[in-house]
């Protein structure tokens, strides 16, 4: 037997919008106001620093109602916990994904060659999970909630990985292969990729394979492999 709907107070999420309509602003001052200005408005009133205040007014108000409906503090925190969980990794693996995004692109600065930038791209998320294990492990752990549940996410993976694609596009092409192939090229780039990149950040359970080389170099000569075997398409 389910409970009575909880009534929504129409005053209480307008409060809300104009909380976030105030952050929002704050963040696009810079840009509509120029920096000057900004800092000008900033130092007589903050108004990011209102709106995070009137969000944690609304918070006060709203838990202990909240609680009273759960009738457990046991199960509050539980559903409080499932609620925020989620989004919480989300919001780390988006940015882990941001970051090799911008790996990825220094990688490829000064560099022409369609071979060598591909085995670059490849080599800096090599270098990624390596510089950074637990972050790459969350990025691509489990736990991490389906990506289309969160866009922010979903956009950031995908520019992540067009990089990648791009990259082997652009060798396929130069080496005349056929640009068909270029999807099912690209997965297997990642793939080779990840695999190699999951081994280096939990190397203790693979010592006997990779054993004390350096990482990259080892990288070096697997994704030389690799882009060897484009070559000799089926």
């Amino acid at each position: 037997m389910t409970g009575p709907t909880p009534v929504r107070l129409a005053w209480l999420d307008a409060l809300r919008g104009y909380a976030a309509l105030v952050v929002v602003v704050f963040h696009l001052s810079p840009t509509v106001l120029g920096s000057d200005r900004h800092l000008a408005l900033y130092r007589h009133f903050d108004l990011g620093k209102y709106g995070v205040l009137l969000f944690f007014l609304v918070s006060g108000y709203v838990i202990p109602m909240s609680l009273e409906r759960h009738g457990s503090l046991r199960r509050f925190w539980i559903g409080r916990l499932c609620r925020i969980y989620p989004a919480y990794l989300a919001a780390i693996a988006t940015q882990g994904f941001r970051i090799m995004f911008e790996e990825r692109i220094r990688a490829l600065r000064d560099l022409h060659d369609p071979r060598e930038r591909l085995l670059s791209v490849m080599l800096a998320h090599l270098r990624f999970s390596v510089a950074d294990a637990a972050l790459y492990r969350v990025m691509f752990g489990a736990e991490v909630p389906a990506k289309a549940q969160f866009p922010e996410l979903e956009q950031a993976a995908t520019r992540s990985y067009g990089i990648l694609e791009t990259c082997v596009g652009d060798y396929l092409s130069h080496r005349n292969a056929d640009l068909k192939l270029v999807r099912s090229a690209a997965l297997a780039a990642w793939t080779a990729c990840h695999g190699l990149a999951t081994v280096m950040a939990d190397r203790l359970n693979a010592w006997d394979i990779v054993g004390k080389d350096d990482p990259l170099k080892i990288g070096h000569h697997v994704f030389s492999i690799f882009i060897a075997g484009l070559d000799h398409q089926p």
